[in-house]
């Protein structure tokens, strides 16, 4: 047993050697002990389960680097602190993509990144961190879509996106976050859609920013039903060639407010006039779908029902006016 625990703990001296190498440790603000052969607690910024009461065999728990003047790409030998619990390593200059194996540091409950020069997407495979508490992914380069698989992440009380190239609609999943109570979007321009209305009741707006994004549907269905209900006496219904999952919020929305707004001349023009905000995000494939809309010939339709198609690619082009 003794043995196996000093192996543990020299894997974790390894990676700390592998992540000074590789993040310029001889230039840090504070690199105290760093490289020697004393106990690894005693090296500048990392405890132990020793220190924190939570073993006795010298493993890595907390690597606390916020600020310390790292640069170069993270090492993905840091996979081997397997016990570690908090990983800071905001405010420095690093740079590459975040390694997808820092989704099997299953003890993680604090994970800061922010503050960085870090791009591509976010890696799905964080979603496997069950116990994350905190996230921060902000103030960094990355893009992409954010991945629905964060909805996974039943512990997290605070989500931080912010200042980063995201794009595409802000997934449904987030919605299963049900510990969710800071949720920071704002400095992502690109997203689009709407957050999830079950997040309405336990944000605390004075710590969350979601960059002026409307919370969708109800907290019983995040989404509104593209399906109305039963056209009513003296009114039609029809049916449009579009999926039920192709559709994005925007145009669950618009389908929504159909029925208030519906004239002789409606143009997806008139949809936004009447309701502006529904221009946050609207791309070129929602506006194909208004037209689509708008093109509905007999004034008495006030309700739509979307078919199970794909969308047929003679549909008419989107214009900037009828």
């Amino acid at each position: 047993m003794g043995k196996k625990a000093e192996t543990s703990a020299e894997t974790d001296r390894e990676a700390l050697v592998a992540l000074y190498n590789a993040t310029g440790g001889d230039r840090w603000n504070c690199n105290d002990n760093w490289l020697s052969d004393k106990p690894l607690s005693t090296w500048c910024h990392v405890d132990t389960d020793e220190e924190k009461g939570m073993g006795d065999e010298g493993r890595v728990v907390t690597l606390i680097l916020y600020d310390n003047n790292l640069s170069g790409e993270i090492p993905s030998e840091l996979v081997s602190l397997e016990n570690l619990v908090a990983l800071d390593l905001g405010r420095n200059k690093l740079s590459g993509v975040i390694p997808p194996d820092l989704g099997s540091l299953s003890s993680l409950t604090y994970l800061d990144l922010s503050w960085n020069n870090l791009s591509g997407e976010i890696p799905a495979e964080l979603a496997r961190l069950s116990n994350l508490t905190v996230l921060h992914l902000d103030l960094n380069e990355l893009s992409g879509a954010i991945p629905s698989e964060l909805g996974n992440l039943s512990r997290l009380e605070a989500l931080y996106l912010h200042d980063n190239n995201l794009s595409g609609d802000i997934p449904p999943e987030l919605g299963n976050l049900s510990n969710l109570e800071e949720l920071r979007l704002d400095g992502t321009h690109a997203l689009s859609g709407c957050v999830p209305a079950v997040l309405e009741s336990q944000l605390d707006m004075r710590r969350s920013d979601l960059q002026d994004m409307p919370f969708c549907g109800d907290a019983s269905t995040p989404y509104p039903v593209a399906t109305a209900t039963a056209a009513p006496e003296g009114t039609r219904d029809v049916e449009l060639p579009w999926t039920q999952d192709g559709l994005t919020a925007i145009e669950r929305e618009a389908l929504g407010y159909l029925e208030v707004i519906r004239q002789d001349d409606l143009v997806y023009e008139a949809l936004l006039s009447r309701h502006p905000w529904l221009s946050s995000g609207i791309g070129e494939e929602e506006r194909r779908f208004l037209c689509l809309v708008a093109s509905i010939p007999d004034p008495d339709v006030r309700y739509v029902t979307v078919v199970a198609e794909e969308p047929s690619a003679d549909l008419p082009e989107c214009g900037t006016s009828h």
